[in-house]
């Protein structure tokens, strides 16, 4: 064989061998179902060997990028994950198809099929099905973030945490129970409603509807006066504020009051322990004075007789006087 009938042998070969490579695809790589429906992921391929040493896999990877396995053939036996035991159905080892029941929003993701067939083991050897589990909105959460007064800006968030298609989101105002165009910039994909320069008219009950082809659901938040919730405040902290001067003024006037009585009741104990003394003094001042009047008296009426005994010498001496003279 001249080299050139043997170049063009391998290069044919080469050829074949491509030919007979593994070919793995899949006719449906989209599919949409409803939560607690079924669905069949269809997975296909070619081969040229004969079927003993089939290896069939299926992997999940989720909207977060975290894998899961779902199936997997091996040796002629096929095994399930726990998490979706009892709701996968194969066809291995004639086909790589699986069906999956009950389905779940937490099933949406990437399905991968992976078949390999030694000595097939080049080519094509995967397929992939993006898989939506369409559900309607959960309900939403209302929430209002701002300081509800007059003048101020006010957003009003709504976010459900399941809905597939995503839902959109709408802001209504109620008044009397009739739904009104709300005054402000209204985002329905991210359920946001921002009102600036917040005013009477604003004030009320609002509402968001989560919405997809699947349903809705709404929920309520309402924008109520903040300075009548400041007033409100600051009577309650008024009143407490003169609580307090009230207890602290009653303590002490109670402070000063006991201070006296206090005070007057040392000065009482005083008085009373210097009267026994003063009683005693009083009684000898007095006792001396008894004692001394009849020593008084007796002299008094000692005195008085000499005093008219000179008044009778005087007397005498004066007449005897007078005699003389008329001699």
């Amino acid at each position: 064989m001249t080299p050139e009938v043997l170049k063009t042998v391998i290069i044919l070969s080469c050829m074949i061998g491509v030919l007979n490579a593994m070919q793995v695809s899949t006719p449906t790589p989209r599919i949409n179902t409803t939560a607690g429906g079924n669905v069949t992921l269809q997975c296909n391929f070619q081969t040229s060997a004969a079927l003993t040493n089939l290896f069939i896999q299926w992997q999940f990877t989720d909207s977060r990028l975290q894998h899961n396995s779902v199936y997997a053939y091996i040796n002629g036996k096929g095994s399930t994950s726990p998490k979706y035991e009892g709701r996968v159905f194969a066809s291995a080892p004639n086909s790589a198809t699986i069906n999956i029941t009950n389905m779940q929003p937490s099933d949406s993701g990437t399905y991968v099929c992976e078949v390999m067939n030694v000595p097939d083991i080049e080519g094509t050897t995967q397929a992939s099905i993006l898989v939506s589990v369409l559900a309607p909105p959960s309900k939403p959460y209302c929430a209002a973030h701002g300081t509800e007064e007059r003048g101020n800006l006010i957003t009003l968030t709504c976010s459900s945490n399941m809905g597939l298609p995503s839902p959109l989101y709408t802001w209504s105002k109620l008044e009397n129970g009739v739904e009104k165009v709300p005054n402000g910039i209204m985002d329905t994909t991210s359920g946001s409603l921002k009102i600036s320069n917040l005013s009477m008219v604003e004030f009320g009950l609002y509402q968001c509807n989560a919405s997809n082809i699947l349903g809705s659901a709404t929920c309520t938040v309402e924008l109520t006066h903040g300075e009548m919730s400041g007033a409100i405040v600051g009577g309650i902290f008024g009143a407490i504020l003169i609580a307090i001067i009230i207890v602290i003024v009653v303590c002490v006037v109670k402070s000063k009051k006991m201070k006296r009585k206090n005070i007057n009741e040392n000065k009482t104990a005083k008085e009373l322990n210097a009267v026994p003394g003063k009683d005693e003094s009083t009684r000898y001042k007095s006792g001396s004075s008894e004692e001394a009047a009849p020593m008084n008296a007796a002299v008094e009426n000692q005195a008085e007789p000499h005093i008219l005994e000179i008044k009778s010498d005087d007397e005498t001496q004066s007449l005897h006087n007078s005699e003389k003279a008329e001699a």
